[in-house]
């Protein structure tokens, strides 16, 4: 099942970084950032999901350099659970949409 959901999130991300390929001409910088940001995004997805399933106490999953994140969007993964309720994994999907 775990590989099953990385495979899918996998397929989703190669998707949307082709769909950025026709931009790559005229808008390197933006295409670049767009891609960086996807990645970043989607590796938290993975590890937030692997902590949901691994339960309380877990140590937390290692994601690729969240500090490419702005800190308006940390500051929200940070509190999305505890101050508004949202699931985590839900929030992620609904930012990459």
């Amino acid at each position: 099942l775990m590989h099953q959901m990385r495979g899918e999130w996998f397929d989703s991300v190669s998707c949307l970084i082709s769909f950025s390929r026709a931009a790559k001409a005229t808008k390197p910088a933006e295409v670049q950032q767009f891609r960086h940001t996807l990645v970043r995004l989607a590796s938290v997805m993975h590890g937030s999901a692997l902590d949901e399933i691994c339960g309380d106490g877990a140590a937390g999953q290692v994601c690729m350099d969240i500090t490419g994140l702005d800190m308006e969007t940390l500051k929200f993964l940070r509190d999305c659970t505890d101050v508004y309720g949202f699931n985590k994994v839900e929030a992620l999907q609904h930012m990459i949409q």
